[in-house]
């Protein structure tokens, strides 16, 4: 079956009852059945469709997190609680002045409100032996998460040409480039399970000394680590663990995909049988797809390729 996008769409009709079981068998239709009708060409007037979205896209419901202080609490008591344990200083206010002062909520840091737009366009007509329709869209998503996205264009065209009343000749072609960045890890090296575990003490950005912040060679600031750098110089240990702002602010992993469906029908009605039809379909499909992964260098996590698996169908 052919993608098709929201403007090929006339109308959508959802069978409940027992004739959608009748129609379509007990296995598929009792559940009831819904029904997409596309739009089609027609002879006359030609016709322009302009259909244009905004909206937004937000993550509701987010755990509330512990404060640095609860943080602390927490993990002495785990540590209390324990045979061998010990209380690392970066959990001991008596030890690390700043463990038990909340800098920072990392979800809230991670986590965006994402704009997405939708653009199509659709053109059909023609004359009683030719119909045409063309559908053209572009959609441009943020994603919930900081540094994702997807892109697409689409395009799909369906010619139909009879040119006797017993022969009827339609092409359907249509076409979908898309690329994005996105797949984030959900594993414990995850940016998300990573900003549930990141002290709320730390800073998103490193910091001297005396507060100010510590710059690269590129003149942006340094992401920060579970201390200042300052801090950690001066003996704050703790769980080595990634900054999770950092993981997707500098993260790379593209994923461009082509795909070119093509659908070729004859339909041939025999004069003397005119309820008979001879249908003919060629349907050839190509897709190509696949992603870049950039090498990375922060500490912790040293990859030093850059890979770009291509998928082929």
């Amino acid at each position: 079956m052919l993608p098709y996008m929201v403007e090929d769409i006339e109308t959508i009709t959802v069978l409940k009852d027992a004739a959608s079981a009748a129609i379509y068998g007990a296995s598929v239709g009792s559940s009831g059945v819904v029904l997409i009708t596309t739009r089609q060409a027609e002879a006359g007037k030609t016709r322009v469709n302009v259909n244009v979205s905004l909206g937004f896209e937000r993550t509701m419901n987010l755990p509330t997190m512990l404060n640095a202080q609860q943080f602390c609490d927490v993990w002495a008591k785990a540590v209390a609680n324990s045979d061998n344990g010990s209380l690392p200083n970066l959990a001991n206010p008596e030890v690390y002045a700043g463990a038990n002062v909340t800098r920072t909520d990392w979800l809230d840091e991670i986590f965006q409100t994402g704009f997405t737009q939708h653009y199509g366009v659709s053109v059909s007509g023609g004359t009683e032996k030719l119909q045409s329709i063309l559908s053209v869209t572009y959609d441009d998503k943020e994603g919930t998460l900081l540094n994702t996205w997807s892109q697409s264009l689409g395009a799909k065209l369906h010619t139909t040409f009879k040119p006797v009343k017993w022969l009827k000749l339609s092409e359907r072609v249509s076409f979908e480039y898309s690329n994005g960045q996105g797949n984030v890890s959900t594993s414990h090296t995850g940016p998300i399970l990573g900003a549930m575990w990141f002290p709320a003490s730390a800073s998103v950005y490193d910091r001297d000394a005396e507060g100010n912040l510590v710059y690269g060679d590129n003149g942006k600031p340094k992401y920060g680590g579970i201390a200042s750098s300052a801090d950690m110089e001066a003996g704050v240990t703790g769980p080595n663990i990634v900054n999770p702002v950092a993981q997707l602010e500098t993260m790379r992993r593209r994923y461009p995909r082509t795909k070119v469906f093509s659908t070729t029908s004859l339909e041939i009605k025999p004069i003397t049988e005119p309820d008979d039809q001879v249908r003919i379909h060629r349907r050839p499909r190509h897709a190509r797809g696949g992603r870049i992964l950039a090498r990375n260098r922060r500490a912790g996590r040293l990859d030093d390729r850059n890979t770009r698996p291509v998928l082929l169908q």
